[in-house]
């Protein structure tokens, strides 16, 4: 029998050493990647064809919104605004942006991925359950308080195979649209001389779960705390014109 020499067994070591380097980072690039992008910049949506004739909500309100306190959402979901398409607005412009949504937690997370209310809805009226999510910005003020603009909906279920599952480390991009219209412009400061207001935008999740009864009454409740991004984009507001 022949023993490797010692320069073999270096080699090999070493070798050895690489296959392992090299399988741990395929390993991180496996679990940690984007698999979807989905644009609702300009979505086709249709509306339920037997909408429901009344909206319970459950689990209390905060701040005249729907609410059901928990962390649970904000310790496996990670959301990072990305990209807005220009620098600088006028009121009352569309702001188009960019999100990443990703999986931090330790389990897969199913999330709403449908722009159309009618692909949840079952094709005879029966009682039926779905997940529902906004997506919007919010813009912080020069008094320090904050305002949200129009959001955009996603809607999902697994009996209509319309949830996106996001794995361990996986991320989605999801691209929305959102017109600059506040319902307080004195958010952006006292009119002064200034021409162009520098302000903060951050993104925001929310997701509510529903279920429709045989009688066609909806019950709505929150999933979690709103998930707020922890970044926040730059955005100047051209205010020359009437506020």
């Amino acid at each position: 029998m022949r023993f490797a020499s010692k320069p073999e067994r270096t080699y090999a070591m070493r070798r050895a050493k690489h296959l392992i380097t090299v399988a741990i980072f395929l390993s991180g690039y496996l679990y940690s990647q984007e698999i979807a992008l989905l644009d609702l910049t300009d979505p086709i949506i249709r509306a339920r064809e037997f909408e429901p004739i009344e909206e319970r909500v459950t689990g209390g309100s905060s701040g005249g919104g729907r609410a059901q306190p928990s962390r649970q959402l904000s310790e496996s979901l990670r959301i990072t605004l990305l990209s807005l398409d220009r620098g600088e607005y006028r009121l009352n412009d569309d702001i188009t942006y960019e999100v990443r949504l990703q999986n931090v937690g330790t389990k897969p997370i199913l999330i709403p991925w449908d722009p159309s209310p009618r692909d949840i809805e079952p094709p005879q009226p029966r009682p039926y359950a779905y997940d529902e999510a906004s997506l919007g910005l919010t813009i912080g003020g020069a008094t320090g308080n904050s305002e949200g603009l129009e959001a955009v909906l996603v809607y999902g279920s697994a009996e209509t195979n319309t949830l996106r599952e996001l794995a361990v480390g996986q991320w989605v991009r999801i691209r929305g649209k959102a017109r600059l219209k506040l319902q307080r412009p004195t958010l952006l400061g006292q009119p002064s001389t200034l021409q162009v207001v520098e302000t903060t935008v951050r993104a925001v999740w929310t997701v509510f779960r529903a279920s429709v009864e045989s009688d066609r009454r909806e019950i709505v409740s929150q999933v979690g705390l709103p998930l707020t991004s922890e970044n926040g984009l730059p955005l100047r507001i051209d205010i020359s014109g009437p506020l």
